[in-house]
Formats: structure tokens, C-alpha cells, sequence
């Protein structure tokens, strides 16, 4: 279930003051068009075919009061949150890291947002298995409290990957149905991942 949320719901507070820009447009005419005009005897007897409204017209002031009630819900910032706390079975998930010492520079980020995904899963049935590609081992699933354990202390280690040792860790896998978190280095490594 997602639901609706704001970044920053106090402006939502100023939708309250949407009557009070209804009484004000309302009480404001549209200023009538000033042309000056020396030869004011030419025009004497004259009578304007357009007269400017006393009063500006409802459905003007409705579309503005409209557009600022647009205006300040986008300001409150709109997004969809899973709800929280929901248990709910959502399945498997197979963390891929490059772990070698071309992560070094994004490490920091890419810890973050794993262990933002796998907080986001706790208190679900769904589990998750790690496969650092730096020193890859048999793939084990677990609870997301167990790999944030392990992605606290993880960090990147000073190595060449070698794409071989993570395909045997594959193909020993039981479990063929799952989705996939990829934290790539950004190198191509010798061509290992075409397929």
C-alpha cells in the first residue's frame, strides 16, 4: 500500500488563506485602460460601446484561486511512501557488489543506499543475500537485520575482481527466481558482463 506525503506539509497551511484571495480578487475590479487624449472635444457626446465589469467574473477568480491551490500543494513537495510497517511478503533480493578498489570512491554512497533498501524492508518476510564480487563466497539469504550487520562494517577491499570465482558463487545458487540490487565500479572488467 503506498500513500500520499508531503516533504514539507506546513505550506499546506496557506490553502487556508484561499477565501481570503477570493474576497480579495473579488473586491478588486480590473483597472480600466487610461488614454490620454488632448482633443477631448472631438469625443464630447461620444458614448464607449465597452464598458470595463464593476466586478471581476467568478470563473476568473475561481481558475486563479485554482492555480495558487496547484502552486502550493507542489511547493508542500507531493510523494508516494510505502506505508509503514506493513508486513507483507515482497520476496528475494540478490545485493550485487563491486567491491574491488574501484568502489572506493562511491563506497560511501553506495553503503548508504543499501542500507537504506534493506531498513526499508524490515519487519518483512523478504530476504536478501550478498555477493561481493571481491571476495565471492557461497550466496546465503538472510534477514535484513542480518545484512545491515554486514553492510555496517563493509567496506571495499584493494583487489582485482575476478568475474570467474562470482560466476561459480552463481551457478551453486539453489534459488532461481529473485530480484537483483547491482552497486557497480563503473568498469567493464575484461568484458565479464555482457551476458
Amino acid at each position: 500500500m503506498s500513500s500520499l506525503a508531503f516533504s514539507s506539509p506546513l505550506i499546506l497551511g496557506a490553502l487556508i488563506l484561499l477565501p481570503l484571495l477570493w474576497v480579495i480578487l473579488r473586491a478588486l475590479p480590473p483597472q480600466p485602460k487610461r488614454i490620454l487624449f488632448s482633443a477631448v472635444t472631438l469625443l464630447q457626446g461620444l458614448k464607449d460601446r465597452e464598458t470595463s465589469a464593476a466586478k471581476t467574473p467568478w470563473w476568473l477568480i475561481l481558475l486563479r484561486c485554482f492555480v495558487v491551490g496547484l502552486i502550493i500543494i507542489a511547493l508542500a513537495g507531493p510523494m508516494l511512501k510505502n506505508s509503514p510497517g506493513a508486513t507483507q511478503k515482497r520476496g528475494q533480493t540478490m545485493i550485487v557488489v563491486d567491491g574491488g578498489w574501484a568502489h572506493a570512491n562511491t563506497s560511501k554512497l553506495s553503503k548508504r543506499y543499501v542500507l537504506e533498501h534493506l531498513r526499508e524492508a524490515l519487519g518483512t518476510e523478504e530476504r536478501f543475500a550478498v555477493l561481493d564480487l571481491a571476495e565471492p563466497g557461497g550466496v546465503v539469504w538472510k534477514s535484513p537485520q542480518d545484512q545491515i550487520a554486514f553492510f555496517e562494517n563493509w567496506d571495499p577491499k584493494p583487489v582485482e575482481l575476478d568475474p570467474k570465482r562470482a560466476q561459480q558463487a552463481l551457478a551453486q545458487m539453489t534459488e532461481t527466481t529473485f530480484d537483483s540490487l547491482w552497486l557497480s565500479d563503473g568498469l567493464a572488467h575484461a568484458n565479464a558482463r555482457q551476458d
